[in-house]
């Protein structure tokens, strides 16, 4: 069974070239990923490229109103609810290696969680 994984994985990427989800050589394509409900359900939170490299937003259900949360020059991804809502962690780049920050979900108070180890 094992021998059909690979042709079938390589099948659907290409679907979703030929079919223009997955940019080709040279493209950019707006996508938003990570999707987070936060725990009332009033929000979602995710991660979008749309303004040029990968930033943590907060769409509220109710109004319709999608607030950008991270506005830097690195990439910010992976975001994720803590249990009262009243903050979000990601996962960013910003000091030159991928570390676990947390922020207000007004996007304030942005504090680094991680340090990775010098190598």
């Amino acid at each position: 069974m094992m021998k059909f994984v690979a042709p079938a994985l390589l099948l659907m990427t290409l679907a979703l070239t030929l079919s223009g989800c997955i940019p080709g050589a040279g493209q950019q394509q707006t996508v938003k990923i990570d999707p987070v409900w936060s725990p009332d359900g009033k929000k979602v939170s995710f991660a979008s490229n749309q303004d040029g490299n990968w930033e943590i937003y907060v769409v509220d259900l109710e109004t319709k109103e999608v607030r950008r949360l991270t506005d830097t020059s690195a990439n910010e991804v992976a975001p994720s609810w803590s249990p009262d809502g009243g903050r979000i962690s990601f996962s960013s780049d910003r000091s030159g290696k991928w570390e676990i920050y947390t922020m207000k979900i007004d996007g304030t108070e942005v504090q680094q969680l991680t340090v990775t180890a010098a190598e």
